[in-house]
C-alpha cells in the first residue's frame, strides 16, 4: 500500500506494502504524478517493506533514475523495520536516513517454492543468484563510494555484536575496560571502511556486504550507518524545514521556535517583510516587535544602514537607547524640519522662478492630499463619488485655496517687491500684507510655518472675509475703486501692475480674483460654504505640532532651517555610508502627531527608491529597514508611497518591513476613514497582505484576520483546519500561529524580550549516561526472531518461480 501527502516544499510518499509488480507500478505511478503534475523536486519515501521482486525493485530503480535525471532527489527513510528489497529502496537513495531503534535485513537473492528441479536447472539458478548478489552488491559499493562521509557518533546496539565479530572475523579486538565491547567493535568496523574508502578499496566493502548478506542477521541503524548503508541515525531537529543557507540578515533570538537553531533570519526571508496582528496583551510587542528591533540593535553597520522605527507606544525606544547609545537616533516634532517637496519631481523651485505660481500651489496641494486624503483638494485626484452638493463645495473650495495659497507664494518669494512700493496708498491692506511677511519670516524663538498654515492664516483673517458692503459692480473697468470694499480684491488691484504686467499665472490668479470671486462674495451664502470648505482644506497641515515641521520647500521659515542645517535628510541614513542609524519616532496621539509619522514614513521610503546603489541593485548594499507598531496609524494607499505600493518594491531595494497592528479589521478600518474608496482600500489590504510572505497571527477575536488564516492553514482531507479547533482566540500571550516565507505554517511559543541586562540561558543538555551503565530496552521492542527458510517457504502463500530478494 503506498500513499502520499503534500508538503510545501517536497512529497512524502508511504510504502508499506511487499514490493510486487502491482504495488510498484502504484508506487511509480505516485511518483510520476507528484513530478510531472506537482512539480516536486523533493520525494521523501518512508518505507516499512519486508521485500519483494527483484525484478519489481530493478523496474523502482529504473524510474527513480529517471526522474533523478530531472533534478528530483530523493529520501528514503526507515522509522521501524525494512527489509531484502525493501533494505535495498532505503540504502540505494540520493539521501538515506534510519530513525534510531530501527531494524534492517539484507541477505542475498533466493527463490521461493522452486518445485522440482533438475541438476541442470539448479547449476542454472545458482548462476543467476549469484549474479543478482554481485549486481545488488556492486550497487551499494558504488553509492558508499558516492558520498563516503563520517559516521559520526557511534550508536550501535548490543545485539549487533554477532554481526560486528563475523565482519571484522580475525581483526576483532579483545574486550577492554575502557571502551564496552560492542563500541570497540564498532570502532575497529568504521576504521576498516574508512581505510577501504580512502584507499578506493572495493573489493575490502563488497567482502563485507557479501559477509552481510549471507549472515542475514537483522542490524541497527547506526551499524548501517558505519558501514554506509544509510547517510544518518535519526533527522536533525527540523531538517529541511528551514533554509540551512543564506545571506546573513537579522539573528532574533527569541524566535529560535521559528528559525532554528540561533533564530537567524536571512536576507532573502526578511526582504519578503513581515506582518504581525495580535490584539493587545497578546505579547505582539514584546514577543514580535522588541525582538526584531533588539535584533537591529545588535546588526553590524556594515550590514545594516539605517532603520526607521515608528514607536506610538513608547516602548521599542528605550530599548534601542540602551543596546545601541551610539547609534540611537530619537527624533522628535519639536526640533523636527521636514522637506515634504525634496524629491526633483515635487520641487516647486523652477515654478516659482518662472512665476508658475498657481501650478506651484496646486503641486502643494498634490503632494499634502497623498497624506490626508480626506481633505476638500482630494477633488483634484481620482476620487469616489459624492453627493453633488459636496463634490461642489469640494470644487470650489479646493479653487479658492489655490488661489489663495497661489497669492501667498506670489508675495513671500524672496524677489518679491515690498508691500511699501505698490500698496502705501491702502493703509489696511498694507498693515495686513507686513503681518503676512511677519508671520512667513517667523522669529528666532518661533519659526515660521509652512505655505498651508499661512493659508489657513490668510482664511481666517480680513482677505478673504465677507465686505461690510458688497457692490454688484463686478468689471475692473467699470467699477469705481470704492465699490471694491472686499479686501482681497482691494490688494489684487493694486498688485496687477506688479505682477500681471506680461501675461502669466500671476496675471490669471489677479484678474479671476477680480472676475470669479468677487461675484461670488455678493452670494452670501454660498461663497460662506466655499470659504469654510476651503479652510477645510489646510487645516491639517495648520496644527500646531505640523505647521513648523513639515515644509513644502519654498517657505521663509524652512529656508533659515536649511541654511542651519536643521532639516532631516534620509538620503544619506540610507546610503551605503548609513552606519547603522538607529532612528526613532514615537508620534504623539494627536492627529498631528500621525500626519508627522506618515511625512517621515513618505520621506524614508522614498529615500530608499531614490538612492543610486539601491536602484542599480548592488548585492552588497546594507540592509534598510522600516519598523512600524501599530502601522495601522500611518498607513497609506498612495501610490507613491503608500505601504501596499512600496513593500512591492523595496525588495529588490534591499530594504525590509516589519509592520504590526491589531487585526486586519483595523488596517481596513483606518484605510476606509482615509477617504479613499471601497475598491482601493480592498486593494491596498490585498497587496499588503501578499506582500509580508512571513506573518505572525497572535490572540485575536477578529472574524476577518481569523478567515484569513483559516486561507493559510493547510487543509486536510477528512480532518477539520486546526484554527477552527484551536482558534486565534485560544493563543496563550507570545504564542503566535506562523505562516512562513518558506511554506511552513506552525503553532509556536515565542520567547519574550527580556531587555539587555538579560542573560541567554544555556540549552539544557540531557544527563551523560555513566560509563557501563547498562542500556535499557524499549518496551515492546523483542529481537527479531532468525527465520529458517523452512518457515519461510511454508508461510508463503503464493509459489514464484522469479528470483526474491
Amino acid at each position: 500500500m503506498a500513499s502520499f501527502s503534500h508538503r510545501g516544499d517536497h512529497a512524502v510518499v508511504t510504502f508499506s506494502d511487499e514490493l510486487t509488480w502491482e504495488t510498484v507500478n502504484e508506487l511509480a505511478n505516485i511518483i510520476e504524478t507528484l513530478v510531472d503534475a506537482y512539480f516536486y523536486r523533493r520525494i521523501d519515501i518512508v518505507i516499512s517493506s519486508s521485500g519483494g521482486l527483484m525484478a519489481a525493485l530493478d523496474y523502482y530503480l529504473t524510474q527513480v533514475a529517471r526522474y533523478r535525471a530531472k533534478g528530483v532527489h530523493f529520501r528514503a527513510r526507515v522509522i521501524c523495520w525494512a527489509a531484502s528489497a525493501g533494505a535495498l529502496m532505503l540504502s540505494l537513495a540520493d539521501e538515506r536516513v534510519a530513525e534510531r531503534g530501527a531494524r534492517l535485513l539484507y541477505h542475498c537473492a533466493r527463490v521461493l517454492s522452486p518445485g522440482p528441479v533438475t541438476a541442470g536447472g539448479s547449476a542454472a539458478m545458482h548462476l543467476e543468484l549469484a549474479q543478482l548478489d554481485d549486481v545488488m552488491i556492486d550497487r551499494l559499493v558504488d553509492r558508499a563510494f558516492a558520498d563516503p562521509g563520517p559516521v559520526g557518533p557511534l550508536c550501535v546496539e548490543s545485539w549487533d555484536r554477532p554481526v560486528l565479530e563475523r565482519l571484522l572475523g580475525a581483526d576483532a579486538p579483545e574486550k577492554t575496560t575502557r571502551l564496552p565491547p560492542v563500541r570497540a567493535l564498532a570502532r575497529a568496523l568504521d576504521r576498516r571502511v574508512t581505510v577501504a574508502l580512502r584507499a578506493n578499496d572495493r573489493r575490502t566493502l563488497s567482502d563485507l556486504y557479501r559477509t552481510l548478506f549471507v549472515m542475514e542477521y537483522w542490524i541497527s541503524a547506526g551499524l548501517a550507518r558505519v558501514l554506509r548503508l544509510v547517510d544518518s541515525v535519526g533527522l536533525p531537529d527540523r531538517q529541511g524545514a528551514v533554509p540551512s543557507t543564506g545571506t546573513p540578515g537579522l539573528e532574533v533570538p527569541q524566535w529560535r521556535a521559528l528559525f532554528p537553531p540561533s533564530g537567524a533570519v536571512f536576507r532573502e526571508i526578511l526582504l519578503r517583510h513581515f506582518l504581525l496582528l495580535g490584539e493587545t496583551g497578546a505579547g505582539k510587542t514584546r514577543s514580535g516587535i522588541s525582538p526584531v528591533t533588539a535584533a537591529c540593535a545588535h546588526a553590524s553597520p556594515e550590514a545594516l544602514a539605517a532603520v526607521l522605527v515608528v514607536d506610538p507606544k513608547r516602548e521599542l525606544g528605550p530599548v534601542l537607547e540602551r543596546l545601541a547609545p551610539g547609534r540611537f537616533d530619537p527624533i522628535t516634532s519639536s526640533d523636527l524640519v521636514l522637506d515634504l517637496m525634496a524629491l526633483p519631481a515635487w520641487s516647486v523651485a523652477d515654478h516659482l522662478a518662472a512665476g508658475r505660481w498657481q501650478s506651484a500651489a496646486l503641486l502643494i496641494l498634490f503632494r499634502a492630499v497623498s497624506f490626508v486624503p480626506t481633505m476638500p483638494a482630494r477633488v483634484l485626484l481620482d476620487h469616489g463619488s459624492c453627493n453633488s452638493n459636496v463634490e461642489f463645495f469640494e470644487r470650489e473650495g479646493t479653487a479658492l485655496l489655490v488661489t489663495v495659497l497661489a497669492f501667498i507664494l506670489m508675495v513671500i518669494h524672496a524677489d518679491a517687491p515690498s508691500p511699501d512700493d505698490w500698496l502705501a496708498d491702502d493703509r489696511d491692506a498694507c498693515t495686513w500684507l507686513h503681518q503676512l511677511l511677519e508671520r512667513a519670516r517667523g522669529s528666532e524663538d518661533e519659526p515660521g510655518p509652512n505655505a498651508l498654515e499661512l493659508a489657513a492664516w490668510v482664511l481666517d483673517g480680513p482677505l478673504t472675509r465677507l465686505p461690510r458692503t458688497r457692490s454688484s459692480a463686478v468689471s475692473l473697468d467699470d467699477a469705481p475703486e470704492s465699490n471694491l470694499e472686499w479686501l482681497f480684491a482691494r490688494v489684487a488691484r493694486r498688485a496687477l501692475p506688479v505682477w500681471g504686467a506680461d501675461p502669466g499665472e500671476g496675471r490669471d490668479i489677479l484678474s479671476r480674483v477680480l472676475d470669479y470671486w468677487l461675484p461670488m462674495v455678493a452670494i452670501e451664502r454660498q461663497y460662506a460654504g466655499v470659504l469654510a470648505t476651503a479652510r477645510g482644506g489646510c487645516a491639517e497641515f495648520a496644527d500646531p505640532g505640523v505647521a513648523t515641521t513639515l515644509y513644502f520647500g519654498c517657505e521663509p521659515g524652512y529656508v533659515a532651517a536649511r541654511e542651519a542645517g536643521a532639516v532631516r535628510d534620509f538620503a544619506q541614513a540610507v546610503g551605503r555610508d548609513g552606519g547603522g542609524r538607529l532612528m526613532v519616532f514615537q508620534p504623539a496621539l494627536s492627529g498631528g502627531g500621525t500626519l508627522v509619522a506618515k511625512a517621515l514614513k513618505a520621506s524614508f521610503f522614498e529615500a530608499v527608491l531614490n538612492d543610486p546603489d539601491r536602484a542599480a541593485g548592488a548585492p552588497d548594499v546594507p540592509l534598510a529597514g522600516y519598523v512600524a507598531d501599530e502601522c495601522h496609524r500611518f498607513v497609506t494607499s498612495d501610490r507613491v508611497h503608500g505601504e501596499a505600493s512600496f513593500l512591492d518594491t523595496c525588495r529588490s531595494f534591499s530594504t525590509f518591513c516589519v509592520l504590526a497592528s491589531q487585526s486586519v479589521s483595523s488596517i481596513e478600518h483606518a484605510l476606509s476613514h482615509a477617504g479613499g474608496t471601497y475598491a482601493r482600500d480592498s486593494s491596498a489590504v490585498s497587496v499588503l497582505w501578499n506582500n509580508t510572505a512571513s506573518k505572525l497571527f497572535f490572540r485575536s477575536t477578529d472574524p476577518q484576520t481569523a478567515h484569513r488564516v483559516d486561507e493559510l492553514s493547510p487543509h486536510r482531507p477528512g480532518l477539520p483546519d486546526v484554527t477552527r479547533v484551536r482558534p486565534l482566540s485560544t493563543l496563550a500571550p507570545g504564542e503566535c500561529y506562523a505562516a512562513l516565507a518558506d511554506g511552513r505554517f506552525e503553532r509556536r511559543q515565542l520567547e519574550p524580550f527580556t531587555g539587555p541586562v538579560a542573560v541567554r540561558a544555556a540549552p539544557e543538555r540531557a544527563p551523560r549516561r555513566k560509563r557501563g551503565a547498562r542500556r535499557t530496552r524499549r518496551a515492546g521492542v523483542s529481537h527479531p526472531p532468525h527465520p529458517s527458510p523452512d518457515i519461510v517457504l511454508q508461510g508463503d502463500r503464493r509459489a514464484m518461480q522469479k528470483p526474491r530478494v
